[in-house]
C-alpha cells in the first residue's frame, strides 16, 4: 500500500526562506508535499482552513502575530492540529514557550533536508520532535530545576543576573545600590600594588540599617573607567576619573 506524502503548509515572512524550504523539500516528493505557503499569521490561518494540511511548518518570528501566537490559535481551534516551529533561536526558553503553545515540534533552521523530512514524518505519526542538541540542553536544565539548582526566576525565563537585579529592586534598592551590591558579589578585593589598580577614594562603606549602600564612596581606576569590570546588569554607575 502506497503511503500518502505528508502535506505541509509553509509559513515564513521571508520569501527567500519560503523558496529555500520549497527547493529543499522538492527532493522528497514521495514523502512530503508542500500544499501552500503564507507570509504572515493571518494568511496562514486562512490557508489552514481551506487546505487542511497535515503539518504547519512555521517560523517563530512573523510580521504582526508571532509563530507562537499562531500556534496557540490553531491548536485552540483544532486540538489535533500539528504545528512545527522552525527557528534560528537555540534557546530553551523558546522551546518551552513553543511546547506550552501546543507545538508538535521545535526545529532549528540549520536542519538539513533529510532530517527535516524525517522529523515531519515523525510528527505526522503523532510524535513530538525537538532539535537533538537543544533537547539535550533542555533535559539538563529540567534536571537542574528538579534538583532546585536554578535561581528563582529561571522558571520565568530570567537569567541568573536578571533574577538578582529583580530581587534587589523588590527590596527597594536604588540603581546605585544595586550596582554596588552586584559588584560586591563578583569583584576581587582591590589591589594597591600598582598605580593602575582600582581603588576606593574612601573606605568601603557598610550597609545601612535599611540594607542599602551609602553613596559616600566613589570608584576609580587607572586612566579609564572600569566599565568592563562591572557585571552586565543593564545599570549605569558614574565613576570619578583619576586625578593626574
Amino acid at each position: 500500500m502506497q503511503v500518502r506524502p505528508v502535506r505541509v503548509l509553509l509559513v515564513d515572512d521571508h520569501e527567500i526562506v519560503l523558496q529555500g524550504l520549497k527547493a529543499m523539500l522538492a527532493r522528497f516528493t514521495g514523502r512530503v508535499r508542500v500544499v501552500g505557503e503564507a507570509g504572515d499569521a493571518e494568511a496562514a490561518e486562512r490557508l489552514v482552513g481551506t487546505l487542511d494540511p497535515d503539518i504547519v511548518l512555521c517560523d517563530v518570528r512573523l510580521r504582526g502575530a508571532s509563530g507562537l501566537d499562531l500556534t496557540r490559535r490553531l491548536v485552540e481551534r483544532d486540538p489535533g492540529r500539528r504545528v512545527v516551529l522552525l527557528s534560528v533561536y537555540d534557546d530553551e526558553q523558546y522551546l518551552y514557550q513553543a511546547l506550552r503553545a501546543g507545538a508538535a515540534g521545535y526545529l532549528l533552521k540549520r536542519v538539513d533536508g533529510e532530517e527535516l523530512v524525517r522529523y515531519l514524518e515523525q510528527v505526522h505519526s503523532g510524535e513530538t520532535v525537538v532539535d537533538a542538541t537543544l533537547a539535550g540542553r533542555a533535559a539538563a536544565s529540567a534536571a537542574r530545576l528538579q534538583r532546585g539548582e536554578f535561581w528563582p526566576g529561571a522558571r520565568l525565563g530570567l537569567s541568573h543576573r536578571e533574577s538578582e537585579v529583580l530581587a534587589l529592586m523588590a527590596e527597594g534598592r536604588s540603581n546605585a545600590a544595586i550596582a554596588a551590591e552586584l559588584w560586591s558579589r563578583t569583584a576581587r578585593p582591590p589591589s594597591t600594588s600598582t598605580a593602575s589598580s582600582p581603588s576606593w577614594t574612601s573606605p568601603r562603606p557598610r550597609r545601612t540599617a535599611a540594607g542599602c549602600w551609602p553613596c559616600s564612596g566613589s570608584w576609580t581606576g587607572g586612566t579609564a573607567t572600569r566599565a568592563a569590570a562591572l557585571p552586565a546588569t543593564g545599570l549605569a554607575i558614574r565613576r570619578r576619573p583619576q586625578r593626574p
